[in-house]
């Protein structure tokens, strides 16, 4: 027991000691005001031990005077850097000249804390007059655009509980609120709003909107109204008395939110708490104010809504997501992170009034379209790294082939050959070496893609079947031997490879070959047929028939045919034949 005692005494002394090691001292220094007029600000602080920053601590005081015609006081406590207890602030004008009107009135804020959270009656008070100069003299007071507010509020643990009342007795602008929240901060019971040209009427339960019913004035016509039917009554009291089932939350498609209570009731569109004239930001405390910035008094409501249920493929905003991330010509369509934040977005509003098997679906494409954001984001790298391939190695560079075209083999072999060079380079340049994959696949992809394509030797072969079928029989009898060691030489080995899956890049090189072989003899036959007939008019017109009679006819191919040896010279001499000579 001794022992335990000795314990309190020893705790109670560390405490003790601390405190008094955080010394509190005081500060005499300026503060600028809402019109960034200098005032004499005094509060007392202690220094962070952590940070050094000075915490406020104790009595503060804000005095600026200026003359007769303006003065400006606040007065209250700090705890710890929150503001805590009772607080004033109070601005007086007289005469207070301000863009050629003055001002003469009070503006006034009484109000309380609790460790920085709004606490207590909170009451506002801003009463004020002016007068104008006109032609040398100064004009009566006025009051229709002077303000005339005055706002009470009840605050516990930094929200509004209690009545709140408000009006404005400007006679420009008359207007007057009413209504209370409850305990925890929950708008509740009967508010009404009033002006000069209209009444809005609203019923709450613990925060949940049951009624509200919009007259215009002074004639009293309903402009507008809402009713709660008796199952939404039924089912929001089993929601407030904590017996709402979630099969039945489910099967009514109830959406259930906290909102801020500025959602129905617009307090602010009346009298900001927050106004400029109370210098909130400079001289801090306030956790409401930080929170919210001052943009509402920290009500709050319950949203219950019963959603209707729909086709997701009749909602707009699902048919605009997938539209936006389908196509390539948005930003968005490249950013995963955009896609998850325009799905959540969606979902927030529309999982509840979908179908389990539409929200099932709608996942689903939303996977589908993250796959084609990934794919489009690869292949933009590969893009970009063909093309730096492409500008370092030109040879990777594809080419469109026709069947009209000059034999491609000799060009497959240039290109084969600064492959070749490349990867002996790569054996002693670290840059090559690293890139030997990537060249690799850019010189497979696009060049024996093309040059060792099977499908180009089969449509070769086949163009060149139909034309040997068509035309073969027509054939001069001076040209089928010719044809006939074409065949054989070119067109028969090709089509064998290709049969046997062997080397395609050898059976393309035949096939082109063979095409353009097999052009120059068709022009070259025609040519013969021509000299032929030629021959055949000159004998029946006895022109030269001399001559034509005791010479055997022969085209220039066939003079120069006469020394040939084989079957490769003649293919040699066809491959190297100009246009004339045909």
């Amino acid at each position: 027991m001794k022992v335990s005692k000795i314990l309190i005494l020893i705790f109670m002394f560390t405490c003790t000691f601390t405190a008094h090691t955080q010394v509190v001292k005081s500060i005499n220094t300026s503060l600028y005001n809402w019109k960034d007029d200098p005032g004499d600000l005094r509060y007392n602080y202690y220094e962070d031990p952590k940070t050094g920053n000075y915490v406020n601590q104790g009595k503060y005081t804000f005095n600026l005077v200026q003359g007769n015609y303006y003065k400006e006081y606040a007065n209250g406590n700090f705890k710890n850097g929150k503001r805590d207890g009772v607080w004033e602030y109070r601005i007086m004008r007289l005469d207070d000249l301000a863009f050629d009107v003055n001002w003469t009135g009070t503006i006034q804020l009484n109000f309380g804390y609790k460790d920085g959270k709004p606490n207590g009656l909170w009451v506002y008070d801003n009463k004020q007059k002016y007068r104008t100069h006109s032609r040398g003299a100064w004009l009566p007071y006025e009051y229709y655009f002077a303000p005339n507010e005055t706002l009470s509020v009840n605050f516990s643990n930094g929200r509004p509980a209690g009545l709140y009342n408000y009006s404005n007795n400007n006679i420009n602008n008359k207007a007057k609120i009413t209504g209370q929240f409850n305990a925890n901060g929950l708008i509740n019971g009967i508010w009404v709003l009033s002006t000069s040209g209209e009444k809005q009427e609203y019923t709450f339960s613990n925060g949940v909107l049951i009624k509200k019913i919009i007259r215009s004035m002074p004639n009293g016509d309903v402009t507008d109204s809402y009713t709660r039917s008796e199952e939404e009554l039924k089912l929001i009291n089993y929601f407030l008395t904590g017996m709402l089932k979630k099969e039945d939350v489910k099967k009514y498609r109830m959406q259930i939110d906290t909102i801020s209570a500025s959602e129905y009731i617009s307090f602010d569109a009346r009298k900001e708490l927050y106004s400029k004239f109370f210098n909130w930001e400079r001289i801090g405390g306030d956790d409401l104010y930080m929170t919210t910035r001052g943009s509402d008094l920290g009500g709050l409501a319950i949203s219950i809504a019963f959603k209707p249920q729909l086709d997701l493929e009749k909602i707009n905003e699902y048919n605009e997501i997938i539209k936006v991330y389908t196509k390539y010509d948005y930003s968005k369509s490249y950013d995963t992170s955009s896609l998850n934040q325009d799905f959540n977005q969606f979902f927030k509003i529309y999982k509840i009034s979908l179908t389990d098997e539409d929200y099932l679906k709608a996942i689903e494409q939303k996977k589908q379209l993250q796959f084609t954001i990934f794919k489009r984001i690869d292949s933009i790298a590969v893009d970009r790294r063909r093309k730096y391939l492409l500008s370092e190695f030109p040879f990777l560079g594809k080419q469109r082939l026709t069947y009209d075209s000059y034999p491609f083999y000799v060009e497959y072999q240039e290109r084969q050959k600064l492959y070749d060079q490349f990867l002996i380079k790569a054996k002693v340049n670290e840059a090559y070496k690293n890139s030997i994959p990537e060249v690799d696949s850019c010189w497979k992809e696009n060049v024996l893609s093309v040059y060792c394509d099977s499908n180009r030797v089969t449509k070769i072969n086949e163009a060149s079947k139909l034309l040997l079928e068509d035309n073969f029989a027509d054939l001069h009898t001076q040209v089928q031997p010719i044809i006939k060691a074409i065949v054989v030489s070119y067109y028969l080995p090709a089509l064998d490879s290709l049969k046997n899956k062997k080397d395609f890049c050898e059976a393309n090189k035949l096939v082109e070959d063979f095409q353009i072989l097999l052009k120059k003899v068709f022009i070259w036959d025609k040519n013969v047929s021509q000299d032929l007939s030629r021959k055949h008019y000159y004998r029946v017109t006895n022109v030269y028939a001399p001559k034509v009679e005791i010479k055997d006819y022969k085209t220039p191919v066939f003079t120069k045919m006469d020394g040939l040896k084989n079957m490769e010279e003649l293919i040699a001499l066809l491959m190297s034949l100009k246009p004339d000579e045909y």
